[in-house]
């Protein structure tokens, strides 16, 4: 339909720029609303799906569990959720919204009873961090990060992706003792693209 309506005005050789104009005004209107009820749709959608289906493991996990690369990232999630004592949560926490946009990827959010987190796994994120007003950040080692992305069976491969998990400024001594516990038993811990 779009496309013929453009045909349309070739072939009236544009000798009317206003036609174009409202042309244009009515595909961006249609746009605006169809990302509008696609957002409204998800949205409702999240309230009749059962938790499971929005898991981090549904998600980055069960999709191809036959692969070794998720099974790997099972281990790791398994890991990570014994290590923190974290609960995965569905509402956004309130650190969400400081979180900058090229760190959001492979996000997760999570929750140790008093405070909610954001775990983020981007590929080649600009590190280190700068400091971000309210917002306080880790580095999760390699042997932990639950995501893991671009993964090798090769024992020198490095992970594409690095594990951030952020929270609000009045949670960094927390998170600064997580930190170091996390590095101290990632030394003992098998390597990150290890399957077993």
């Amino acid at each position: 339909m779009i496309f013929s309506g453009f045909l349309d005005l070739q072939v009236q050789g544009l000798k009317a720029p206003n036609v174009l104009l409202r042309w244009v005004k009515k595909c961006l209107e249609f746009c605006s609303i169809l990302m509008f009820v696609l957002r409204r749709t998800e949205d409702g959608m999240k309230k009749y799906l059962p938790n499971e289906y929005w898991s981090y493991q549904s998600r980055y996990v069960n999709h191809a569990p036959e692969l070794l690369e998720n099974q790997a990232r099972h281990r790791r999630l398994k890991l990570f959720k014994s290590l923190t004592g974290f609960k995965e949560v569905r509402r956004k926490p309130a650190c969400f919204k400081h979180v900058p946009r090229g760190y959001r990827d492979h996000k997760s959010f999570w929750s140790d009873g008093r405070s909610d987190y954001v775990l983020c796994e981007p590929y080649n994120p600009p590190l280190p961090v700068d400091h971000i007003p309210g917002l306080s950040v880790i580095g999760i080692p390699n042997e932990v990060a639950p995501y893991g992305g671009g993964w090798s069976d090769d024992p020198a491969a490095q992970p594409g992706t690095q594990g951030l998990l952020f929270g609000l400024s009045r949670d960094e001594a927390r998170l600064s003792q997580l930190e170091l516990m996390l590095y101290a038993e990632a030394f003992s811990l098998p390597r990150w693209n290890s399957v077993k």
